[in-house]
Parts: C-alpha cells; sequence; structure tokens
C-alpha cells in the first residue's frame, strides 16, 4: 500500500509507536506512590505542554486530572 504512512514500532525503554502525520491520543498516570496533583501543580504541567505547542507539537487538546494527563497532539517532523 504505497498510499499509506509507514507505521513502525520500536522499542527502548518503553515500546514506540510511530505514524509519520499521525495525530495521538496520549494518557499518562502518577507512579504509584506520589499524591494526587493540586491545582497549581496541574497548571505547571498544563504549561509545560503550552510551552512546546508550535515548537516540538502541536496541542490540539489537553486536560490534566489529579492523577492522571489526556492529550491529543501532533507532532512534528524529525
Amino acid at each position: 500500500y504505497r498510499w499509506m504512512p509507514e507505521f513502525r514500532i520500536y522499542r527502548g525503554r518503553l515500546p514506540h509507536w510511530r505514524l509519520d502525520g499521525g495525530i495521538y491520543f496520549v494518557t499518562w498516570c502518577l507512579a504509584d506512590g506520589i499524591a494526587d496533583l493540586d491545582g497549581a501543580e496541574r497548571d505547571v504541567v498544563l504549561s509545560a505542554l503550552r510551552h512546546f505547542d508550535g515548537a516540538r507539537y502541536r496541542l490540539y487538546a489537553g486536560v490534566v486530572m489529579n492523577d492522571h494527563v489526556h492529550v491529543l497532539v501532533e507532532p512534528h517532523g524529525g
């Protein structure tokens, strides 16, 4: 299928899935034993996500909960 972008799966410390031109829905959670994030800490995480918007990726949406984060991003090439 020459019209389909290349989908790659590779492994470093964690598994990685890569699709050139893809938009990713990513979720991550706090490590076990870490207390829930308070409002100020959630603001710091969201600020960090916004910092790289336009430089490393396009941030379509993001939400920082007390114990996990969801983002919808499109990485830039490279």
